[in-house]
C-alpha cells in the first residue's frame, strides 16, 4: 500500500482531535528497522483575552500534553492504522512543545540550527 502524506494526515488527525489535541507535524520515513510514522501533537493554546495577563507558570504544565494523553492517542492511532492496513514498523508519538524545547536547547548549546528530517 502506497501511503501519501495527506492520506496519513486524514487518518491520524481524528483520533488526535478526539483526545482534544492538535496534530502539528507528521513524518513518514523509511529507517533502519522499516517504516516509521512520527507524529507530533500539542494541546491547543487557551484563548488569550485582550488585557488579560499570561497564565501563571504553575498552570502551564496542566496545558501541556500529558503522559496519559500520549497513551490514549497511541492506542487510538494503533487501532486506526491497523484498520486502514498501514504497514509500518513503529509509531513514534511526540509532544511538539517538548520537541521544540529540546531542539531550541540543542541549537543554543551547539551554535547550529536544529535540522528536521
Amino acid at each position: 500500500m502506497r501511503t501519501e502524506s495527506h492520506v496519513l494526515w486524514q487518518l491520524v488527525e481524528p483520533p488526535i482531535q478526539g483526545a482534544g489535541l492538535d496534530l502539528i507535524e507528521l513524518q513518514w520515513n523509511r529507517e533502519g528497522e522499516g517504516w516509521v510514522l512520527r507524529v507530533f501533537i500539542d494541546r491547543p493554546e487557551p484563548p488569550h483575552l485582550p488585557g488579560a495577563s499570561e497564565p501563571p507558570a504553575d498552570v502551564l504544565p496542566r496545558i501541556a500534553v500529558s503522559h496519559e494523553d500520549c497513551e490514549r492517542v497511541s492506542r487510538d492511532l494503533s487501532a486506526a492504522l491497523d484498520v486502514a492496513d498501514v504497514i509500518h514498523q513503529r509509531t513514534d508519538l511526540r509532544s511538539a512543545r517538548l520537541e521544540l524545547t529540546v531542539r531550541c536547547a540543542a541549537s543554543r548549546t551547539s551554535g547550529a540550527l536544529p535540522v528536521s528530517r
